[in-house]
């Protein structure tokens, strides 16, 4: 799947972010919360509940 068709396919509110992440346009944070997002679904409530220790993302996680 194409970048663009993965934009397309996410919720239209995440879009820039994630965009800007994976064209190296986003600070670490945001493309963490981008990574951290796309990992969880794009169910925003679900990253802060995030129970994955072995990501290597956990302590940075938003």
């Amino acid at each position: 799947m194409s970048i663009i068709n993965k934009a397309d396919s996410m919720p239209r509110i995440y879009r820039k972010n994630y965009l800007a992440a994976v064209e190296g346009r986003a600070t670490p944070r945001n493309a963490i919360k981008a990574f951290c997002l796309e990992c969880m679904g794009w169910q925003r409530n679900e990253v802060s509940g995030c129970s994955t220790i072995d990501c290597p993302l956990n302590l940075y996680r938003p």
